[in-house]
């Protein structure tokens, strides 16, 4: 597999504080992914509201309960949740179903944060299920393959009784697709957060 390339670098230095979601955070998770996805992609404005808030609201939790969350905060103020990333770290990829980043706090670098903080490294090359009009501006520079079957293999090991997170259920050389150099344009997708990386000046809270 070709490495996923480097991220650009951060116009400004911010501090934030990074943790694992905590029961406080998953209201304002769970409402932001809802109304970010419904807001920036085609596919869920072109559905009924009511079917929409209904069925992806359960897809939402079921990938919170069941993947690692995340969580970046201000840590003046550790209520203040300034993004988050839902996702898990493969032996072949890293997956990422959802990442989000407060408007104000864009292109600092915090998506980057986010991801290192799940174990992600440059060379690892990124999944990512959901795709939106901010994803799309954001893959000319970030090359993350946009693959939505994720989600499906995911659900049907819970039905089936069994979790997807874990080295058995990883992403196959063959999931992760087409050597970059010959993925069209039209077949990349991306996380929904600035690009960046972050220094960091404080500790991760304890997880």
């Amino acid at each position: 597999m070709t490495p996923a390339p480097d991220i650009d670098e951060p116009t400004n230095e911010v501090t934030i504080g990074l943790r694992r979601m905590i029961p406080q955070d998953r209201d304002y998770v769970v409402a932001t992914w809802l109304e970010n996805y419904r807001c920036n992609s085609d596919w869920a404005r072109n559905m009924d509201v009511q079917v929409y808030w209904h069925s992806h609201q359960t897809m939402v939790k079921g990938l919170l309960d069941r993947h690692t969350t995340v969580v970046a905060y201000d840590p003046s103020d550790a209520r203040i949740c300034l993004g988050f990333l839902c996702g898990d770290l493969y032996p072949s990829a890293a997956v990422v179903h959802y990442a989000s980043v407060r408007h104000g706090m864009r292109g600092e670098g915090i998506g980057r944060a986010m991801l290192e903080h799940l174990g992600w490294l440059p060379h690892v090359p990124i999944l990512a299920t959901h795709f939106t009009r901010d994803a799309r501006r954001v893959g000319r520079k970030r090359h993350v393959l946009y693959n939505p079957y994720l989600i499906f293999k995911d659900f049907v090991g819970a039905l089936n009784g069994r979790t997807t997170r874990g080295a058995e259920e990883a992403p196959s050389d063959a999931s992760v697709g087409r050597r970059r150099k010959n993925v069209k344009r039209k077949d990349r997708g991306v996380l929904a957060v600035g690009t960046g990386s972050i220094k960091d000046e404080g500790e991760p809270a304890a997880e």
